[in-house]
């Protein structure tokens, strides 16, 4: 006949008091099944072995202060909270299958633990394991646990020994076997040894805990091939890309070159009236300075576009605001020397491609005020070099339609993809640079605008610009954590 649940506890406490003379006690209570609550224990510090498997006992409160537990077998219980355990740094084997626990941080400090069975629990994360050298027996089939790189320098080869049925490593039906294909064939090895040995050497391929595993990755989306953002001192800038062998081959485009040198000196005197006249004239000024070699052609024709838009949108200015015929013929002819210098240039070429694709796609004008004012955000922070500020500029007061448009859309984009996105890279591994954490930080308060923007690059990629906003949220919370 079983026991009432007094009749339980009453037991229990004769088999305490009995086992309170022994040197080392050994209390088993597991036949109890409806024990609720373990009894005080005299002189806990002394206790060696508790069995309370299978009872319905939810709390081990009363084992703080076990200094001397080396066995506690909880398997079946309803405990949830380890927090007793706290400290206990002489346990060598814990079980605790289909409990309540979820949280093991409590035995990350009991170093010489070998035996730990989790199977069927709420646990998953199992990162406070890193440091316990000794573990040679873990058992987590069952549980909810998704990543197994925190045991990857587990004990392997141990023999099985009179606590435990098995050495090795058990993870079947978890969310790390079912995640990676890999994982799932290696968890159903019935060879303890090899499913362990084989494991943990696969473990060893994948990028180190804690950061994210190939498979949990969004695939990031394609970036446009112009501009090409590169990152220099942990600052986001654009690559200077001199002229090919073609351009230098061809007599015109260095004649165009001078010539077009000669022109900008009336350029920037127009733009000392006109304040929209004076970036791209500034621009061009410093460009043509150096020798034809060593200029960037598709940042002649960017400067180009820019004045083109002046032109378009000229007639729907106020006519406060429109630049007057002796400016606009300058400009004109000036942009006029553009094409037939850049044009044939790789990456003007490719830079005009993609805005054709660009001036064939409906323009949303929700997600061009949100490229505008990213562009004013990355002007305004620290991520930029002066270089990259200016282009950012370019793509901040660029039209919704018009010749820089597509510039400014391709600008936001790899500056994200390219740029943002790199300087944070480094979190997983706790590299606190300053300019990584100001990229962190960007990406919080402007995220609203990253997720509006990423709208435009296909679920994917929205899914992938959600995604690098949480992981650098999490990684922000540690560094100030």
């Amino acid at each position: 006949m079983q026991m009432t649940a007094e009749e339980a506890y009453a037991e229990a406490e004769r088999r305490i008091k009995a086992a309170a003379s022994d040197v080392l006690p050994d209390i088993g209570l597991s036949d109890l099944k409806n024990l609720n609550e373990i009894p005080k224990i005299p002189q806990i510090s002394k206790l060696v072995f508790l069995n309370i498997a299978n009872t319905n006992v939810t709390s081990i409160e009363v084992l703080a202060g076990a200094h001397r537990l080396e066995v506690l077998d909880l398997d079946q219980t309803s405990i949830c909270s380890l927090e007793a355990l706290s400290g206990l740094d002489r346990l060598v084997a814990v079980y605790m299958n289909g409990t309540k626990v979820s949280d093991i941080r409590p035995l990350q400090t009991a170093s010489k633990l070998k035996i730990l069975w989790l199977a069927d629990t709420e646990i998953e994360d199992i990162s406070p394991l890193t440091q316990l050298a000794s573990l040679h027996s873990l058992l987590l089939s069952g549980s909810k646990v998704n990543d197994l790189r925190p045991i990857v320098d587990m004990v392997t080869g141990a023999e099985k020994n009179r606590f435990s049925g098995f050495a090795g490593l058990q993870f079947e039906n978890t969310p790390a076997a079912t995640s990676n294909a890999t994982l799932r064939s290696l968890s159903r090895l019935e060879d303890d040894h090899e499913r362990t040995d084989k494991t943990l050497a696969y473990l060893r391929t994948l990028p180190p805990y804690p950061e994210p595993l190939p498979w949990d990755l969004p695939k990031t989306p394609p970036a446009d091939q112009t501009p090409r953002v590169i990152v220099t001192n942990d600052q986001i800038d654009i690559a200077h890309v001199p002229a090919d062998a073609s351009d230098l081959d061809d007599p015109i485009k260095s004649r165009l070159y001078s010539r077009l040198k000669s022109k900008v000196p009336d350029l920037i005197r127009l733009g000392n009236v006109y304040p929209e006249v004076n970036a791209p004239a500034q621009a061009l000024n410093t460009i043509l300075a150096t020798p034809f070699e060593e200029a960037d052609l598709l940042d002649i024709h960017l400067e180009m576009a820019v004045l083109t838009d002046l032109i378009a949108l000229n007639p729907s200015r106020t006519q406060a605001e429109q630049l007057d015929a002796e400016c606009l013929q300058v400009v004109q002819q000036i942009s006029r020397l553009g094409p037939p210098l850049t044009l044939g240039n790789p990456d003007v070429e490719l830079f005009e491609a993609r805005s054709l694709q660009y001036a064939q796609q409906k323009r949303d004008e929700a997600i061009a005020n949100s490229e505008r004012a990213m562009a004013q955000a990355l002007i305004d922070s620290p991520l930029l070099t002066a270089r990259a500020a200016h282009f950012a500029d370019i793509a901040r007061t660029a039209p919704l339609e018009g010749r820089t448009a597509s510039y400014r859309t391709s600008y936001v984009k790899n500056v994200i993809l390219l740029g943002i996105a790199a300087l944070t890279a480094n979190t997983a591994t706790t590299v606190w640079t300053t300019e990584t954490v100001a990229a962190l930080e960007f990406l919080q308060v402007n995220k609203d605008l990253v997720l509006t923007i990423a709208t435009s690059w296909g679920e994917q990629g929205h899914i992938w610009a959600a995604d690098l906003i949480a992981r650098s949220g999490e990684a922000l919370r540690k560094y100030r954590a």
